[in-house]
């Protein structure tokens, strides 16, 4: 037990309150005239959010319907969209 413990020092793998856990979050999104006038009819693909923010968009609600988008979507006004990424990754879609 003794030289596990050491190990995990050396290894840089100290005590579980040392350790930070950094994980993605998912946060849901309304798609407003601001965010259409950006995206200008371009398809998910074309807009290149995760390049941009790091975050992707995991799913679109539209009129209800949940969907899985592909990169031929295009965002609608009204639209619901539930983005993936790690919390910096989304404060830096959030001005406020």
């Amino acid at each position: 037990s003794d030289s596990a413990q050491q190990i995990a020092q050396e290894r840089g793998l100290g005590n579980s309150s040392q350790r930070k856990v950094y994980l993605p979050i998912i946060r849901a999104y309304r798609v407003g005239p601001e965010l259409i006038d950006w995206t200008d009819g371009k398809n998910l693909r074309e807009l290149g959010i995760y390049r941009q923010t790091g975050c992707y968009i995991e799913r679109i609600r539209r009129n209800g319907i949940l969907a899985h988008p592909d990169g031929d979507a295009i965002l609608q006004e009204g639209d619901e969209i539930a983005l993936v990424g790690f919390p910096d990754s989304h404060a830096r879609l959030d001005p406020s």
